[in-house]
């Protein structure tokens, strides 16, 4: 018996046949088979498509599925086909193929600034004014959990669950760097199964491929995402670390990302062992630069299918600065936005109350607009990766980060050209091939 299964149109794949089978051994798996999967795998981790999430790793009975990084440091999964045998539960629970909520459901929106009352400093201590923290202190105050993403020891970002304080405390502060959801989807579903409540914190695409893993919406569980100007690439982090240590002779001990100061508005902050310290205050650290203009993003976060305000998420979160009609207030950047969009939402933000200031708020019209697009791909993305490969980071972001010259932009053009006349020629070959 043979089964089709029906990819999404403009795949530019023809439906692929699966052997029904329960198991099947190596020394019988047919070429074919190891073919229809390898085209299969290719449409899921297409380039441009894949969110590096890692659902699929998560749910391969097999354990046959590794997260690997491509050229552009950016992770994608790498099957083993001498152990996979065709289940095909990779392709069930990656969110590409199973777009549910986040582009049509129609739940109201309810908007609301909110910051923490008390404790100045744990509201210095990370970019969403202490929000997070309250959040999860009325989850942890119920014996729940929490999941977020954490440093490790090489400076890689790897999301994990936290059940007490301590544990959530390493959640807290902005990560400009993808991190590794793989290992979180199994230990959510087992807390999940066992009925403890649990808030998850990540991208949305991380939430959409939570629920996807899960396959469905359990009562106990409350998701958090946070407004995504795209996934930066951990090979120009990695090269940025190996930059800032060889500009201050000594090896980087910390980093952090808009931490959040009483006078001063810092955009990144680093130590060093010899007890330097690095910090740019005027947005001019090559790193930001690069990422602000959408120079390292991954390409699947162009047209991101879940950039729209209205998703699946419980209570998306968005910085206050990105609003212009803020109340005045002493700090106005230490605010954020909170969108709630169930009645969970409402609930854990009602029981955070004690710890949080919150108001309802109506953001500006144009606001909204720039608040829930997907972000573009700088035109000279390319450019810069090539020169990243060849020159090392210094070199690429002194050249990258400034005004596009008349050079760049020519040499751009003929990149798009050349890519164009490219697959002009591949998709003749696939047809030709088709019809062979």
């Amino acid at each position: 018996m043979v089964k089709s299964v029906k990819l999404p149109s403009g795949s530019g794949l023809a439906p692929i046949p699966f052997p029904i089978m329960r198991k099947i051994s190596a020394t019988h798996r047919t070429d074919r088979f190891r073919t229809d999967m390898d085209k299969t795998l290719k449409y899921i981790n297409g380039e441009t498509r894949c969110f590096g999430c890692g659902a699929c790793v998560a749910a391969c009975p097999q354990n046959c599925i590794r997260m690997k990084p491509d050229s552009e440091g950016f992770l994608l999964p790498v099957i083993d086909f001498s152990t996979c045998f065709g289940c095909r539960r990779c392709i069930k629970v990656c969110p590409v193929n199973t777009l549910s909520l986040s582009s049509t459901t129609t739940n109201k929106t309810d908007f609301f600034l909110a910051r923490r009352r008390t404790s100045p400093d744990t509201r210095h201590a990370g970019a969403s004014g202490g929000v997070f923290t309250a959040l999860s202190n009325a989850i942890l105050r119920r014996d729940g959990a929490v999941a977020g993403a954490v440093w490790t020891a090489d400076f890689s970002v790897l999301h994990s669950i936290a059940y007490d304080q301590e544990g959530r405390d390493a959640m807290c502060g902005a990560k400009y760097v993808q991190s590794d959801s793989s290992q979180a989807f199994e230990a959510a579903a087992e807390l999940l199964r066992e009925e403890r409540p649990l808030l998850f914190s990540g991208t949305p695409c991380q939430i959409a491929a939570l629920y996807s893993f899960l396959g469905r919406n359990p009562d106990h569980l409350i998701t958090m995402d946070w407004l995504c100007d795209g996934a930066p690439s951990p090979l120009v982090f990695r090269e940025y670390r190996r930059f800032l240590a060889e500009t201050h002779h000594a090896e980087l001990t910390a980093v952090r990302f808009r931490p959040v100061y009483a006078e001063t508005r810092i955009e990144v902050e680093a130590e060093f062992s010899d007890g330097s310290r690095y910090r740019d205050e005027c947005g001019s650290d090559p790193y930001c630069r690069l990422l602000l203009s959408h120079m390292i993003i991954r390409p699947s976060c162009v047209n991101c299918p879940y950039a729209g305000s209205r998703r699946e998420t419980d209570l998306p979160i968005v910085s206050g600065r990105y609003c212009r009609n803020l109340p005045a207030i002493q700090l106005p950047h230490s605010e954020v936005l909170v969108l709630v969009h169930t009645e969970r939402g409402h609930a854990l933000l009602r029981s955070a109350e004690p710890e949080l200031e919150i108001h309802p708020f109506t953001p500006l019209e144009s606001d909204r607009g720039r608040l829930f697009v997907s972000v573009r791909a700088h035109p000279d993305r390319k450019l810069f990766f090539r020169a990243l490969r060849r020159h090392g980071f210094s070199a690429a972001a002194a050249s990258y980060t400034g005004p596009r010259t008349a050079m760049r932009k020519l040499r751009s053009g003929m990149l798009c050209v050349l890519r164009s006349v490219k697959n002009l020629f591949l998709d003749r070959d696939t047809k030709t091939a088709k019809n062979n």
